[in-house]
């Protein structure tokens, strides 16, 4: 297993129409999100407009999970309630308006990789297990803080791991709202 802990003051943090966005990681990582030339991108982005505009993303596959308050998503012409650690998945060629002020957590990939994005609730003193195999894992604990496989990572610090075939073992050091990104070649 091969793994690195990435701490919130590494993240990169940028402007966009709608608000802030912070890149936790990007691959390959000599990759410049604004020249599109990456295979995936991890984020979290500050909604801070009640009305904004996704950034066009043409070839790129979109997986968005709302952290903070529920916010109504129109795509095209349709609808979306999206509530708190639900993932919602688009292209990022559709035209998206946000209705609704929140923080949020995004995967982006381009072709030939996939993602998901999973919520985890973990206790204090709860062990919750990932058994899911994947090429890339991403960690983010949003609220809380947690052991991951004995290292303590700290609220809105990243543990990312790649190459790993081993069970990763989660404990709650208090209550953690975590946020699980796979990240998988096809």
């Amino acid at each position: 297993m091969k793994y690195k802990i990435i701490n919130e003051k590494e993240y990169k943090t940028t402007e966009w129409s709608g608000g802030k966005t912070s890149e936790i990681y990007i691959y390959p990582e000599n990759s410049v999100y604004s020249e599109r030339n990456f295979g995936f991108r991890i984020s979290t982005a500050l909604i801070e407009n009640e009305k904004s505009e996704f950034t066009h993303l043409e070839g790129i596959k979109r997986s968005l999970m709302v952290l903070e308050k529920p916010i109504v998503i129109i795509n095209e012409s349709k609808k979306i309630n999206l509530d708190i650690f639900k993932e919602y998945r688009f292209s990022g060629s559709d035209n998206i308006i946000s209705l609704g002020k929140t923080r949020d957590f995004n995967a982006m990939t381009k072709e030939g990789f996939t993602g998901e994005i999973v919520y985890l609730e973990v206790e204090e003193n709860e062990i919750s297990i990932i058994n899911k195999k994947s090429s890339w894992i991403f960690i983010y604990i949003f609220k809380g803080s947690a052991e991951i496989n004995g290292l303590k990572i700290n609220e809105k610090d990243t543990f990312m791991l790649w190459e790993n075939d081993e069970k990763i073992k989660i404990r709650g050091v208090k209550r953690s709202d975590i946020i699980c990104t796979f990240i998988d070649i096809k």
